[in-house]
């Protein structure tokens, strides 16, 4: 959030965004604010129709523009060498095993282009047809081999469920109320860092998303891997308190920047109240401080590279090396 922050200071300036902090009533701790804190008085004091409305409508709409170019980063031959290995070791399973299910709330596109350069299929809720539109029953389908001459068909592999929490920047609504892959969508379809996140996300297509989240986490055997989630956003955060309560079969691994101090200031009652567990002997969780980085080349590799990958991982080296 300190990200955004600093990069809504740039766009509008220091003098601006002091005045619309002051505006608003929203006092900040330390040199950075919470971008978050300060959009959700906005929202609030639109709603309450002041006199500055008009004015304030616009700042919001220019620092969440300002959210969605931060997030369009990527460039087309862009290396993602931590999501590429993150996919490679946890989404590279036995085809007789469950999909691995990847939930995130960013919405930048860097699983899909980390699932393009190392050669994984995407299930994401969208068709394969032009334009791509989402559809909650597209998460229900998958990947099947059909060799020529096989008796049956077989689960292919490298292939996992993606599901965007928050919405990407690729999503665009359109007038029939349907949601469709766009490039450069002008107006995505995301939950916008503010504190009515968790009213949005019970509408379409965000309670579709959710809905599989919540299935998830209550599903037997299941191991759950939160990787720099605060632990900020309730609509997200009470469904994995419920599941550690009422899923007795589900394993935690929570990694997350600063989570050592999160936890021993007591601001964050999520993680206090895991933290709790812990101390009390809950060998189901475990709890970690660190970043994404730091933890993906760190999992096991449950399958080797075939010869195929390696080759291929060869070749796309040598492509990457002549087109820079």
């Amino acid at each position: 959030m300190s990200d955004l922050w600093d990069k809504v200071n740039q766009v509008v300036g220091t003098t601006g965004l002091d005045g619309m902090c002051q505006r608003v009533g929203y006092t900040r701790k330390g040199e950075r604010g919470n971008i978050e804190h300060l959009l959700s008085r906005c929202l609030l004091h639109e709603r309450l129709g002041t006199d500055a409305g008009t004015e304030i409508a616009a700042f919001r709409k220019n620092a969440e523009k300002t959210v969605v170019q931060t997030c369009r980063f990527l460039q087309p031959q862009q290396e993602l060498q931590t999501h590429e290995e993150f996919l490679r070791r946890v989404a590279r399973r036995p085809t007789n095993k469950p999909r691995t299910q990847v939930f995130t709330t960013n919405y930048d596109l860097c699983f899909e282009h980390a699932a393009s350069r190392v050669g994984f299929a995407v299930i994401d809720g969208f068709s394969h047809t032009l334009p791509q539109r989402f559809d909650g029953d597209f998460f229900n389908l998958d990947y099947v081999r059909r060799p020529s001459g096989a008796e049956a068909p077989e689960f292919a592999d490298k292939v996992f469920r993606l599901f965007k929490l928050h919405g990407s920047v690729d999503w665009e609504r359109q007038e029939t109320g349907e949601i469709v892959r766009k490039e450069q969508a002008l107006e995505p379809v995301i939950i916008y860092p503010a504190e009515s996140k968790f009213e949005l996300s019970y509408q379409q297509p965000f309670i579709e998303v959710m809905a599989r989240f919540q299935e998830a986490v209550r599903e037997p055997n299941t191991g759950l891997f939160v990787v720099g989630f605060g632990f900020n956003d309730a609509h997200l955060v009470q469904p994995i308190l419920s599941a550690i309560r009422g899923n007795a079969a589900l394993k935690v691994l929570i990694l997350t920047k600063d989570l050592r101090d999160a936890c021993a200031s007591g601001k964050n009652e999520a993680l206090a109240k895991i933290a709790t567990l812990t101390k009390e002997g809950d060998s189901r969780i475990c709890m970690l401080d660190g970043r994404f980085e730091d933890i993906a080349p760190r999992i096991p590799d449950l399958l080797t590279a075939t010869a195929g990958e390696r080759q291929m991982e060869i070749l796309r080296r040598v492509l990457d090396s002549v087109s820079a």
